[in-house]
This record gives structure tokens, sequence and C-alpha cells, in this order.
């Protein structure tokens, strides 16, 4: 949903060069592969397509299996980037309200955004940014009772598959 993601980021001319390379690669094969349902029945409805030219074929990241060990209590991640279907804005914010007895890690390789904002709403709340390779993020996971992940319910993410959610 490349047109769909840039036009919610206002990237205008990009959306509409998506929109016409993607009904290109529709209209143009045979069978298609979508990762979710809602994103087969989005093309279906976008292009008058059929269902039979589907294959769902679900995405996971291949994560080393979570050792079964003790939480931290009261610890909560958000890993991930700094786009604006993220809402990096909201969830500064809602950390920066949220009781002291949390504390969080934020893992993303947009670090500096999030480290600006949270300087910017004057937050003092225990927080620890970070930047780790892919396959590290499991160890950070291992260790939270909590994730945190913030979306708006539009087009695009009831369509795309959120990874960080899946984990």
């Amino acid at each position: 949903v490349a047109p769909e993601e840039d036009e919610y980021a206002g990237n205008f001319s990009a959306s509409k060069f998506y929109n016409f390379y993607e009904k290109f690669l529709i209209e143009g094969s045979r069978l298609k592969i979508a990762v979710t349902q809602s994103m087969i029945d989005h093309y279906v409805k976008k292009y008058k397509d059929s269902l039979e030219n589907f294959l769902l074929f679900p995405i996971s990241n291949e994560m080393k299996h979570l050792q079964h060990c003790d939480k931290e209590k009261n610890l909560v991640i958000y890993a991930g980037g700094a786009q604006i279907w993220q809402k990096v804005d909201e969830m500064v914010r809602a950390v920066g309200n949220s009781p002291d007895i949390y504390e969080f890690i934020i893992l993303s390789h947009q670090s500096e955004v999030f480290r600006n904002k949270i300087r910017n709403e004057k937050i003092t709340k225990k927080i620890t940014l970070d930047s780790v390779h892919p396959d590290q993020v499991y160890k950070y996971y291992e260790r939270a009772q909590f994730g945190f992940l913030l979306r708006d319910d539009v087009l695009l993410n009831r369509v795309a598959c959120p990874t960080k959610l899946i984990e």
C-alpha cells in the first residue's frame, strides 16, 4: 500500500507515481500475493479484481524463540521507526503522561527523532533510547512486560501488516 503510505505522509507526487506503478503491476499479474486478508480485500475493491487471483501469504519475522523468563515489571518497549503513521508525537506525550512506575525502552533507527521530541516535551521519565540490529531486538522484547504501539484507524494501518505488532 505504498501509494496510501505516501499520501498519508503528504508525499502526493510519490503517491501518484506509486499508484500508477501499483496499477500496472496488479493489472499485469495473473497471481498476486498479499500478506493479510485486508490487503487482498483492499486490492480487490481498488482494482475490481477477483479474489481467485490472490494468494494469502502471511509474514512474520523470524525471531529467535523468546525465553520464558521473568519480565521486568512495568517495563514498556517500542521498537520501530518514526514515520508519521507511527504517531511519535502522541507516543511521546503518552510516555510523558504515564505514571512514574513505568520505564520505557525505545528502539529505533531514528532514535534522534525520539530524543529531540522527548527533550522538547521536557520529559524526565526513565527512557532508554537505542538503535540495535534487528536480530538483537528480541533480547529487549524478552525483558519488557508491555509493548507500545499507536496507530490511527486508517486504510494504511488496516491493510498493512505492522511487523512490530506481530513481534
